[in-house]
């Protein structure tokens, strides 16, 4: 289609460019938010935690300048994972 100058309109796409790791980086955060929610559950504080740190850890590694939602979602998911242990080490030493 032309437009008033006569000339073929050009498809330029101007969306903003997206970081390889955002995605993770994302991902690792919401899975940080779960794992602190869920973190006084042992098991799914383990699991959420470590799926968290891995997806924050991966997500800094691909990103080419600082990302703050992977370092953020790999420090919830080490914290959840750290309360876990804990009320479990508790939950453990109070029926013995």
């Amino acid at each position: 289609m032309a437009n008033v100058s006569g000339h073929p309109e050009m498809g330029y796409d101007n969306a903003p460019a997206r970081s390889a790791g955002n995605g993770l980086a994302i991902g690792s955060l919401v899975v940080g938010i779960l794992a602190i929610v869920a973190s006084w559950v042992p098991i799914a504080g383990w699991i959420l935690g470590a799926v968290a740190v891995v997806l924050g850890f991966l997500s800094r590694r691909q990103a080419k300048a600082g990302n703050g939602l992977g370092l953020a979602g790999l420090i919830l998911g080490a914290v959840a994972f750290v309360i876990s242990t804990a009320l479990f080490l508790v939950a453990v030493s109070q029926t013995t």
